[in-house]
């Protein structure tokens, strides 16, 4: 099983941009707003060649490819997110994975960012090991085997981590380079 780790599902909206909007317009900077809790809707990964990251993400991980939009000469699109199958990816109201290519003169200057400057990408699975054959058997990298953290997995995120257990980290990358840090239970 995978989860999209949202980090803390509830976020505070746009890291204060929505709120300091709301406060200019009403002419009341000092006045503290109280920020909704937000989800995370989406997460872009930028690639070169969108067909094959697509495609490690369903056969690595098990996502459904849920929409296609293509804007000719402009830019593909692929939103995937995950389920049994494609109808129960569609009705699932996780975070949606979006594999995202550009024309090549546009594709070069994204891809000049690597790894991290391009995404962070953070997966929980329940069984590292047959992950990362899957990601070897589909075209991934395994550049940061796994090692073994203190803490919960949820300890990744939260503001106060909590001390016991363990879980594993590894870091992988996709066949497009894109980083992506996977999580497990111990």
């Amino acid at each position: 099983m995978l989860h999209l780790l949202r980090y803390g599902i509830r976020l505070a909206a746009a890291t204060g941009i929505v709120a300091l909007g709301s406060a200019v317009a009403r002419a009341q900077p000092s006045t503290p707003m109280a920020l909704r809790p937000v989800m995370v809707g989406a997460v872009s990964i930028n690639a070169v060649e969108v067909e094959a990251t697509s495609n490690f993400y369903k056969k690595t991980f098990g996502f459904k490819e849920i929409r296609r939009i293509a804007i000719p000469t402009e830019a593909l699109e692929i939103i995937m997110n995950l389920g049994a199958d494609a109808n129960a990816a569609r009705d699932n109201r996780g975070a949606a994975l979006i594999i995202i290519g550009r024309p090549s003169t546009l594709a070069a200057e994204s891809h000049a960012a690597t790894g991290w400057a391009r995404v962070h990408l953070v997966l929980v699975v329940d069984d590292m090991a047959s992950v990362l054959a899957r990601v070897r058997e589909h075209g991934g990298a395994v550049p940061v085997e796994p090692s073994t953290n203190r803490g919960s997995i949820q300890s990744e995120v939260d503001a106060k981590p909590d001390p016991n257990g363990t879980h594993r980290v590894a870091m992988i990358q996709d066949p497009d380079g894109n980083a992506v840090e996977l999580l497990s239970p111990k």
